[in-house]
């Protein structure tokens, strides 16, 4: 049987959520029936070794100038990367958009010479404008890992109803962000569905035994972990604020936070620290290559995000066993299901947080219902693999 040539397309290697997702989808994928390709335009960053296990496509030499991250680069790469980027914002200002039409030019060669069954865009944005360039492949389709209404910003200046017009499917990682695109474009209602992104079951299973040589957990407190980027959306500014509240009621706790980012968010969070002083109660960790033996380790999970269509370190989580407290953002109930945490609003954080730790029959309710969750993987792919065929 012949198989179907599959092309995944998006934009960079760094460490987040899309290389993350893509590579579990990949790693699950039947070899046998597809044939799978990858294009990346900047191929620096975290995730670049992964994919040495998959055809990579050789990076284009421009677009690469076009994308890269100018604030990664120093001396003559920086030079050229601004030099780029200027020449294009200055053609942009004469209505000639010079990467718009290297995109074009290079999604349209790709496609013929290569013959592609499928192709994906894995990514929003210009990766789904360089899919929908491709003619010659008959089925595409478009991923979108993001709460559509909120980014609205980001169509000022191009019509996606028509680039999206051109995709026979578009995915969305949960109910709430495929409803958010449908309300945004309702004519292409037809087109969307829901499917959940796959997980590595085994490897974070296994991952979590990994023993923690450079830490160690008080046994007599409760522990709670809040894994991420230490960014806006996920709010981990408000830790020492809820911490400070929580205090007034019940003390035997800790609240790890594991992520890192920019010194600006970072050195937010450490003020609020020593504002709320809450210095022996939250500890910043710091980036973990391997977080999955601090999650298990902890008695809860805390999500503050305020938007999330897949919480990676959620379902993670509920692998391991581990109850989640999040707040009350589109995607959370779906996120946290049955019986395997709560959602509740941000206000209400620090009152549910003294419930869950003072009553143990409620806590341990939770610790139950986490503990008979599965992870789906099967279903979720069969899903997948029925919009290749």
């Amino acid at each position: 049987m012949k198989k179907k040539r599959i092309l995944f397309c998006i934009r960079d290697f760094n460490h987040g959520g899309i290389p993350k997702s893509l590579e579990n989808l990949l790693s699950l994928i039947d070899k046998d029936k597809y044939d799978i390709t990858v294009f990346c335009a900047w191929q620096d960053g975290y995730y670049k070794h992964v994919f040495d296990k998959y055809s990579v496509l050789p990076q284009d030499k421009l677009l690469y100038w076009f994308c890269v991250n100018y604030k990664s680069l120093h001396g003559i790469k920086l030079l050229k990367a601004l030099a780029v980027k200027l020449v294009a914002k200055l053609c942009l200002k004469l209505h000639y958009d010079i990467f718009d039409i290297h995109l074009r030019k290079t999604a349209r060669r790709l496609s013929a010479t290569e013959k592609y069954d499928v192709a994906v865009a894995y990514a929003e944005g210009w990766i789904t404008d360089f899919v929908s360039y491709m003619d010659s492949v008959n089925r595409k389709i478009a991923w979108i890992h993001m709460d559509y209404k909120r980014v609205l910003a980001y169509e000022k200046s191009k019509n996606y109803a028509d680039v999206y017009s051109k995709f026979n499917y578009i995915i969305s990682p949960c109910k709430f962000s495929a409803q958010s695109f449908i309300d945004v474009h309702p004519d292409l209602s037809d087109k969307v569905r829901a499917i959940k992104n796959t997980l590595d079951v085994d490897s974070i299973k296994c991952s979590a035994t990994a023993e923690i040589t450079d830490f160690a957990f008080p046994k007599d407190s409760f522990s709670i972990v809040s894994v991420g980027r230490i960014c806006y959306e996920k709010q981990f500014y408000e830790i020492p604020r809820i911490v400070h509240d929580v205090l007034k009621s019940y003390s035997r706790f800790k609240w790890y936070i594991i992520g890192a980012g920019s010194d600006v968010e970072v050195n937010m969070l450490k003020d609020n620290i020593k504002k709320y002083g809450v210095e022996d109660y939250v500890v910043i960790l710091g980036a973990k290559d391997n977080p999955y033996p601090f999650i298990s380790a902890c008695n809860l999970v805390a999500l503050l995000s305020i938007s999330e269509t897949f919480s990676y370190v959620a379902y993670e989580a509920k692998i391991l066993g581990v109850p989640i407290i999040s707040t009350d953002f589109g995607a959370a109930y779906e996120i946290v299901e049955n019986n395997t945490g709560v959602v509740v609003p941000k206000d209400n954080f620090a009152s549910e947080l003294i419930r869950l730790m003072c009553d143990s029959a409620y806590y341990n309710q939770l610790r139950s219902g986490v503990k008979n969750y599965r992870y789906d993987n099967a279903g979720i792919l069969c899903e997948i693999e029925t919009l290749f065929d």
